[in-house]
C-alpha cells in the first residue's frame, strides 16, 4: 500500500479543480441539451418549412387553374362580343334593307298612282270580242 501525503493547500487545489471539471460537464451537459432541442427545433422547421412549400405550391397549382378559368372566359366574352357584333350587323342591315323597301314601296305606289291617273285619262277603247275558235287558231300558231 502507498500511502501519499497531500497538504491541504493541494487538496484545496484539486477539489477546486475537481467542482471546475464538474461545472465545466454541467455546462456542456447543458449545451449539449440546447443543441439537441435546437436541433428538434431545426428539424420542425424544416418541417414546417416543407409544409409551407406543400402549401404554395398547392396554391400555385389553384392559382394555375384559376387564369385557365380566366382565359376560358376571356375567350367566351371573345366570342360573345363577336356574336353581338354579328348580330348588331345583321340588325343595322336588316334595317338598311327595310328602308330599302319602304323606299322601294313609296316608288311602286307612286308609278302605281301615276299609271292610274293615265289611264283615267285614256281613251276608251272598245273590248273586242274573239270568238273561242279563233282564239284557239292563233294560239296554235
Amino acid at each position: 500500500i502507498l500511502k501519499v501525503e497531500v497538504s491541504e493547500e493541494q487538496l484545496a487545489r484539486v477539489l477546486a479543480r475537481q467542482g471546475a471539471l464538474q461545472d465545466t460537464v454541467q455546462e456542456l451537459q447543458r449545451e449539449l441539451e440546447e443543441r439537441r432541442l435546437a436541433g428538434g427545433e431545426v428539424l420542425a422547421a424544416r418541417q414546417e418549412a416543407a409544409r409551407a412549400h406543400h402549401q404554395a405550391e398547392e396554391v400555385a397549382r389553384q392559382l394555375e387553374g384559376a387564369n385557365r378559368q380566366l382565359a376560358n372566359a376571356d375567350l367566351e366574352r371573345a366570342g360573345t362580343q363577336r356574336s353581338l357584333a354579328a348580330a348588331e350587323h345583321a340588325r343595322d342591315s336588316a334595317e338598311l334593307e327595310r328602308d330599302r323597301a319602304a323606299a322601294l314601296t313609296k316608288v311602286l305606289q307612286t308609278k302605281l298612282a301615276l299609271l292610274g291617273d293615265e289611264l283615267a285619262h285614256a281613251p276608251q277603247v272598245p273590248e273586242v270580242v274573239v270568238p273561242s275558235a279563233a282564239r284557239e287558231e292563233a294560239w296554235e300558231q
